[in-house]
C-alpha cells in the first residue's frame, strides 16, 4: 500500500472513530443508571432514585443504603402507566436470557441462506464455488468483520481473496463480493418497504415508507436505463475507450450484463436476501420481547421488523465503526414508542451480541480450515490482476 493510500485509510478510519465516539457519547449521556419512581405525596409529587425491587409494593434501595417501601397506589401515573423508569442495570437484570439464546438460534439460518446467495451470485459470473465453500466463506467473513471492527471490511477482503485465488476471473471474483453486498442491501430495502406498506400506520412509519419505496423505484429506473439497448447505443464508446483502465470498466459492465442474462439467479438472490433478513430481524424481535418492549399486535411487529431493517441500513453506512453510535441513534428515534431509552440501548447491545455469537462458528471454521487473512501485498496483487483482467498467483 502506498504512503498516500495509507494516509487516506488512516484519515477515513479516524473520521469513523470520531463519529462513533461522538454518537455513543451522546446516547450514553441520555441514559440513566439507577431506577427512578415518582410518587404522589401530600405536597405534590416526588421522585426517588435507587434500585427497585418488587411489583407493588415496591422496595427502593437508595445509594446510601436507605430502604423505602412504596405502596402501589401512591405511584404517580404517566400516560396511563406507573411513573417508573428502570435504570440500565435493572433492564439487563430483568431480561429474559433464554429468549436471547433463542434469538441466536433463529439468526443462524440467515447465514446458511447467505451462503446460497453468494453461490448464486458467483454462478452468474461463471465462477463455480460449491454451497458449503460459499457458506464457509460467508460465515468466516462475518466473523472477521467483528474481529477487525475498525476496518469493518476484513471479511469482504477475505472473501475476495479466497475466491480470486481459485479462478482466473479476478475482476469478477473481486467485484462479486461487492455486488453481493449491494444485492443484500437492495433486498433489505425491499423487505422494509413491503413491511411498512403492510403496517399502514402514519407518522415516522409513513416517512420511512416513502423513502424506501423511492429507493426501490430509483434502483429499478436506474437499472432499466442502464440496461436498455437504446441507452447503450447512445454510449460514446470512442470517448470512453480513452478513459484510463477502460478495459477494467468494460469487465464491470459485462458483470452487470451477466446479472441480467442470469436474471433468475439475480431475482433468486434478492428473494433469498428477503428470506434471510426475515430470520435475522426475527431474532432481533425476539431480543426486543426479551427486554419487555411494548409490542402488542401484528402491526407493531411489522413496524419493528421494518425498523430493524432500517437499523441495518443505517449501520451499513460507512461513517462509523460497525455502525456503533449511529445505529443506537436510529433505534432511539424509531423504537421510542415501544420502550424506554435504557431498554432501547440494551436492545442495541443485544442485537450486536446475537450477531457476534452467531458468527463464532466462522471463527472455528477459520481456525480449522486452510485459510488466512490476506496481507496487504496479497490484496494488492489480487486487485492489480483484477484491473488487468489477468490471473494472479494462487
Amino acid at each position: 500500500m502506498s504512503a498516500t493510500s495509507r494516509r487516506k485509510s488512516w484519515l477515513k478510519n479516524g473520521i469513523r472513530i470520531v463519529v462513533c465516539i461522538v454518537a455513543l457519547a451522546y446516547v450514553l449521556s441520555q441514559i440513566t443508571w439507577r431506577d427512578a419512581i415518582t410518587i404522589v405525596t401530600d405536597d405534590g409529587v416526588a421522585t426517588y432514585h435507587g434500585r427497585l425491587d418488587g411489583d407493588g409494593p415496591y422496595t427502593l434501595t437508595g445509594a446510601d443504603g436507605t430502604v423505602r417501601t412504596i405502596a402501589t397506589e401512591s405511584v404517580a401515573m404517566e400516560s396511563g402507566q406507573p411513573a417508573i423508569h428502570y435504570g440500565i442495570y435493572t433492564v439487563f437484570r430483568q431480561a429474559e436470557l433464554w429468549m436471547i439464546a433463542l434469538a441466536v438460534v433463529l439468526y443462524v439460518p440467515g447465514t446458511l441462506i447467505q451462503g446460497k446467495r453468494f453461490e448464486w451470485m458467483l454462478r452468474a459470473q461463471s465462477i463455480r464455488v460449491g454451497y458449503w465453500e460459499s457458506t464457509k466463506l460467508c460465515w468466516i467473513g462475518n466473523f472477521l468483520n467483528f474481529v477487525f471492527a475498525i476496518g469493518s471490511t476484513a471479511g469482504d477482503v477475505f472473501k475476495m481473496y479466497q475466491v480470486a485465488r481459485h479462478t482466473d476471473r479476478r475482476t469478477e471474483a473481486v467485484l462479486t463480493v461487492l455486488l453481493d453486498r449491494l444485492v443484500g442491501l437492495l433486498g433489505l430495502v425491499m423487505m422494509v418497504a413491503l413491511l411498512l406498506t403492510l403496517s399502514g400506520t402514519g407518522g415516522l412509519v409513513a416517512q420511512f415508507r416513502w423513502i424506501t419505496w423511492a429507493m426501490v423505484a430509483a434502483t429499478g429506473v436506474g437499472a432499466f436505463v442502464y440496461l436498455s439497448p437504446a441507452t447503450r447505443r447512445l454510449a460514446p464508446l470512442s470517448l470512453l475507450e480513452r478513459v484510463p483502465k477502460f478495459e477494467y470498466f468494460r469487465r464491470i459492465d459485462r458483470m452487470a450484463l451477466n446479472c441480467w442474462e442470469h436474471r433468475w439467479l439475480s431475482a433468486a438472490s434478492i428473494l433469498a436476501t428477503i428470506v434471510l433478513q426475515m430470520f435475522c430481524t426475527g431474532s432481533y424481535l425476539l431480543a426486543a420481547f426479551a427486554l419487555h418492549f411494548n409490542i402488542t399486535g401484528l402491526r407493531d411487529v411489522f413496524d419493528c421488523y421494518a425498523f430493524f431493517g432500517a437499523g441495518v441500513v443505517v449501520a451499513s453506512i460507512p461513517i462509523s465503526v460497525q455502525g456503533m453510535g449511529t445505529m443506537e441513534l436510529a433505534y432511539k428515534e424509531m423504537f421510542s414508542p415501544y420502550a424506554t431509552l435504557n431498554a432501547i440501548l440494551c436492545l442495541a447491545f443485544a442485537v450486536r451480541a446475537v450477531q457476534l455469537t452467531a458468527s463464532l462458528p466462522g471463527g472455528l471454521l477459520f481456525m480449522l480450515g486452510s485459510y488466512h487473512v490476506p496481507t496487504e501485498a496479497e490484496v494488492e496483487e489480487i486487485e492489480e490482476a483484477a484491473e488487468r483482467g489477468e490471473p494472479a498467483a494462487a
